[in-house]
């Protein structure tokens, strides 16, 4: 049976490539301010 990867491995595993990196770091302020309103609501 095949062993099923980790979020963190996945995410290891495509950060290498360096066009992938490039986008999610492009993204970082759109998802950090995705996190902050989930967190919000999750406290109202």
């Amino acid at each position: 049976m095949k062993t099923l990867k980790t979020l963190k491995q996945m995410k290891a595993e495509l950060l290498a490539e360096p066009a992938v990196k490039a986008e999610y770091a492009a993204l970082a302020d759109a998802f950090a301010i995705a996190h902050e309103l989930v967190a919000a609501r999750a406290w109202s």
